[in-house]
């Protein structure tokens, strides 16, 4: 972790617990995920259609009893559109975030 990092970690307010809930519905979470995709994507030298422009965290384990995962461990992605449908359209709704 560079200091950056470091500052990123430290705006997760300390009253908040730093696993669950608390921690995915975090904006500074959320932004700390978007600068890790951005660091890496710049180092990968993707073009810029290529990059995450916006993510959400969710505090449920996908596994395949719930329909989520394939038993070989794949993601369902029509499970995945039809159960977060309203997350997935505000997202695109929102548009790129810029952290």
């Amino acid at each position: 972790m560079c200091s950056s990092d470091l500052a990123l970690v430290r705006d997760l307010k300390p009253s908040e617990p730093l696993a669950g809930p608390a921690l995915c519905s975090s904006k500074a979470a959320e932004d700390f995920v978007l600068k890790s995709i951005a660091k890496v994507s710049q180092a990968a030298k993707l073009k810029p259609f290529e990059i995450v422009k916006n993510v959400r965290l969710v505090h449920e384990e996908w596994t395949p009893e719930d329909g989520i995962l394939s038993s070989a461990g794949k993601i369902k992605r029509n499970v995945v559109k039809e159960r977060y449908a309203e997350l997935l359209d505000s997202m695109y709704a929102q548009g790129e975030r810029r952290v």
